[in-house]
């Protein structure tokens, strides 16, 4: 009868703490899951100029500055620059050209495009030399822009 007793106590000691452990668990992740979001939590400013990327497509222009940027979104240039660098983790340079190095992959995987240089491609994305894009594209991706175009193109014959 003891040994019931004690076995009885121990199980009711042991569920209790493994309760004790989900009820912290559940806390723990509902307060984080209760945090705001990134997106939430971004300067206004950065989500203006995130909005001109995505559907203005103002990194196409090869012209593009941080002086023109900050003019459209009336805020000074260093104000700019200090978000970008602080909100985005990176400078406004190679945030632009990350944009623009996606619209060249995305030209790359495309068939139709096929006809086209590397180079127009990359002027086409945005950059205005072929050096500047070479540069980026390698930086971003770590193949070359032919290097890039032939490895889609051997995919898509495999498949």
């Amino acid at each position: 009868m003891s040994v019931a007793i004690y076995w009885l106590g121990y199980l009711g000691i042991y569920k209790f703490g493994i309760a004790e452990d989900r009820k912290n668990i559940r806390l723990q992740t509902s307060a984080s899951m209760n945090s705001p979001k990134t997106d939430v939590t971004r300067n206004k400013h950065v989500l203006a100029f995130e909005e001109l990327l995505k559907i203005n497509r103002i990194y196409l222009d090869p012209n593009l500055t941080l002086d023109s940027v900050a003019t459209n979104l009336n805020i000074s240039s260093g104000h700019l620059s200090r978000i970008i660098k602080t909100e985005l983790n990176t400078n406004f340079s190679d945030y632009i050209n990350s944009y623009r190095v996606d619209q060249a992959k995305a030209y790359l995987k495309n068939p139709e495009f096929s006809k086209y240089t590397i180079t127009a491609i990359g002027l086409e994305a945005g950059f205005n030399s072929k050096s500047a894009f070479y540069t980026a594209f390698k930086k971003a991706t770590n193949k070359t822009p032919l290097a890039f175009k032939k490895h889609v193109l051997s995919q898509i014959n495999i498949v």
